[in-house]
């Protein structure tokens, strides 16, 4: 089946990512990733099952081809992914393809083996939105009082949780695919072998985090030879790693056929020697993670979970663990608020407030399913958010922290020319953390697990999930998938999403009038990060009108104006036409390196 392919990806202060078809859902036993000592996060459930064979089927009429587009953070990546479509692969080939640049490139913003992932897919041919979470778990020897010994809020391995993002890829692969891993990982190899030029953003990491001691000995071998951090236009070869995604690619030519290929491959890190390796790295660094936990794990597949913002437009998230319910809740609480017949300081007050109320909701209920039960339909009730709606004072402003009522990551979008898509947010953290030997980054997830509070549905537990920041979204209409999106930076990624969302919907901004128009993040929480402060603010973009600041803060909202990624992360977009032969790209204008392309269909 002839495919062509809408690639969006796209990150700045913060990680890389995935997704999968929904077929993979039904054909694999989820249950079996789950970690003791308790069963860990439930097998969620099949994708769509296959339709029952006809005695005359009709034949499926080939679809129109529709457009190809990448956007990503760095142009490398973008290439690698274009190359990989023109050479006959599809929409899985070239996101794997894009995420292992994108881990040589940006390396303090995700790892296409170390990382987490979380995605969407939809499958044109049903209709249906799917969700994988290649996400780890906390390690099965953790002990408490030597985390705290370590250091809560500390850089290091006794933050590192099961790599996750390896399995989800190879599960992409194996089910959407058709090229061979060796091709796919090609670029990569070649950039992290023979050098690239650093960025003005690897540059100012690496500054930033060695001087914060997040880079470890390995990693400053790398990035700082003989003390001199690289600088931007400095070449930059990562021997390891280009040594390591070798072995990968080695070991699926070795296999024989293409199946096999990928099961060896990701056998490798779960199972074989380069697994061995990174248990061996994260021990010596004081982690917890054991080859037990790697040969157990899985990724999480399941169901999206969706709102229907109105009668023809449905919104849908990552479930629990991921916090995309925060973006879900904040557009249940303003479905009926009438936000396009508002004057922009109602309408940003409005949306400021429903945001506190879901932040809210999100530090009560929300954490790794397998160890609580997370309220999701009570929550998405239209009753409950129109009872949260009249929690709002259109001339006043909720104090922090907020009661209830009941990162450095990179994210992108891929919709392939017969419809299918998926959106992808990936992360480890941020830190320059390397496994020695391997020019693998770690991820540094337990530091958005909290130690504090033992009733909370993100305390740290031997074999728990954490609750994580990435959260991908997509929008269907009765015609099919219209809108695919992700925004990267830790809490704020459900905020910005949301106001994405209206922008576009409800506003009728184009979807790069959206990403490039002035954001507002809420504080009133706290940080999902160590150590998990409450700053009672809300930071909002110094673009903003200045009519409007001042009507904020006559309602008695915190401003702080500001500017840049930091506080607002990065985000993109994908708007696809009724015919899918237009595909309107959003690229932010605030990152540093982002770089799309188009390519019309036939």
């Amino acid at each position: 089946m002839s495919r062509r392919i809408v690639l969006v990806v796209g990150g700045v202060v913060l990680a890389t990512a995935l997704v999968v078809l929904a077929a993979v859902l039904a054909d694999r036993d989820d249950t079996a990733g789950a970690p003791p000592p308790t069963p860990g996060p439930s097998a969620a459930a099949p994708g769509t099952p296959r339709p029952s064979p006809t005695p005359t089927p009709s034949p499926t009429p080939t679809p129109e081809p529709g457009a190809e587009a990448v956007v990503t953070n760095d142009a490398a990546a973008t290439g690698a992914a274009m190359d990989v479509l023109a050479d006959g692969g599809t929409a899985a080939d070239a996101a794997v393809a894009a995420a292992a640049v994108l881990s040589v490139v940006e390396p303090y913003y995700s790892n296409v083996i170390a990382g987490e992932t979380a995605a969407l897919w939809y499958d044109a041919e049903q209709g249906s939105v799917s969700s994988l979470q290649g996400v780890g778990w906390v390690g099965e020897d953790f002990d408490r009082g030597e985390y705290r010994n370590r250091g809560v809020s500390g850089f290091g391995m006794h933050q590192a949780l099961v790599p996750g993002s390896w399995d989800l890829w190879m599960r992409l692969l194996a089910e959407q695919g058709e090229l061979g891993l060796d091709r796919v990982l090609a670029p990569a190899i070649e950039l992290a072998g023979e050098g690239f030029e650093a960025s003005s953003s690897l540059a100012a990491q690496a500054r930033v985090y060695r001087a914060a001691g997040g880079m470890n000995n390995p990693a400053e071998a790398v990035y700082a030879p003989g003390g001199t951090l690289v600088d931007e236009g400095d070449t930059v070869v990562q021997e390891d790693f280009a040594a390591t995604l070798r072995s990968l690619a080695e070991a699926y030519t070795a296999a024989g056929d293409r199946a096999s290929g990928i099961e060896a491959a990701r056998a490798l890190v779960y199972e074989g020697e380069l697994g061995e390796r990174l248990v061996a790295e994260v021990r010596k660094g004081g982690g917890w993670i054991t080859e037990g936990d790697l040969q157990r794990y899985q990724a999480v597949a399941g169901e999206s979970i969706t709102l229907d913002w109105d009668d023809e437009t449905t919104v849908h998230q990552v479930p629990p663990g991921s916090q995309g319910l925060t973006m879900l809740m904040a557009l249940n609480t303003l479905r009926t608020a009438d936000l396009s017949e508002r004057d922009e300081a109602d309408a940003t007050h409005l949306q400021i407030e429903a945001l506190k109320l879901a932040l809210a909701d999100r530090e009560e209920f929300v954490g790794d399913p397998g160890f609580t039960d997370v309220p999701v339909e009570e929550l998405l009730d239209p009753a409950y958010g129109e009872r949260q709606l009249e929690r709002i004072d259109l001339g006043s402003s909720l104090d922090a922290p907020v009661e209830p009522g009941l990162d450095n990551t990179t994210t992108f979008q891929v919709v392939d020319g017969d419809g299918n898509a998926a959106a992808v947010t990936s992360s480890t953290g941020y830190q320059f953390l390397q496994a020695g030997g391997t020019g693998i980054m770690m991820n540094n997830r337990m530091r958005y697990m909290t130690d504090r509070d033992p009733s909370s549905p993100n305390y740290i537990e031997p074999g728990k999930r954490v609750r994580y920041t990435g959260n991908p979204w997509m929008v269907t209409t009765p015609d099919g998938l219209s809108l695919l999106g992700g925004n990267i930076g830790g809490d704020t990624q459900a905020q910005v999403q949301t106001q994405h969302f209206i922008d576009v919907v409800e506003l009728g901004m184009s979807p790069q009038e959206a990403v490039a128009a002035p954001r507002f993040v809420t504080q009133s929480q706290p940080n999902s990060v160590v150590p998990h402060g409450i700053a009672d603010r809300v930071r909002i973009d110094q673009s903003t009108d200045a009519e409007v600041l001042s009507s904020l803060r006559s309602r008695g909202q915190r401003l702080q104006v500001t500017s840049g990624p930091g506080p607002f992360g990065t985000g993109s977009l994908i708007r696809l036409s009724g015919d899918r032969r237009e595909a309107e790209l959003g690229v932010d204008p605030r990152s540093w390196t982002a770089d799309g392309r188009t390519r019309p269909p036939p």
